[in-house]
């Protein structure tokens, strides 16, 4: 009895093994695909994150270049408006207004 008893043990401490060591792979397998999994997305983010930085750059430089370019048509807006009172003050009364300078706003 003893001997059957031995072999029964024997046997349910390799059946235990195996699936202990089945277990510990499957275990194992899932980590390594989380890390992969968590590698792939933080490459995404920091990809993301880059192009992000980027575009921001890009729409400072547009604003900075609008608001200049703004500056320069103000001035020269404000320019071409002198430019007109001064050759409308010139010209006689009877003579027609230049281009886009109404008499009745003097």
């Amino acid at each position: 009895m003893t001997i059957v008893f031995s072999i029964r043990y024997f046997c349910f401490c390799l059946l235990t093994r195996a699936t202990l060591d089945l277990n510990l792979r499957h275990v194992n397998l899932e980590k390594k695909n989380l890390h992969d999994s968590h590698s792939r997305k933080l490459r995404e983010k920091d990809r993301e994150l880059r192009n992000l930085k980027k575009a921001e750059l890009q729409f400072k430089v547009a604003e900075d270049n609008l608001t200049h370019t703004q500056q320069v048509h103000d001035k020269v807006k404000g320019n071409v408006s002198n430019n007109i009172i001064v050759v409308y003050t010139h010209q006689t009364c009877l003579e027609e207004p230049p281009c886009g300078f109404n008499k009745s706003s003097s």
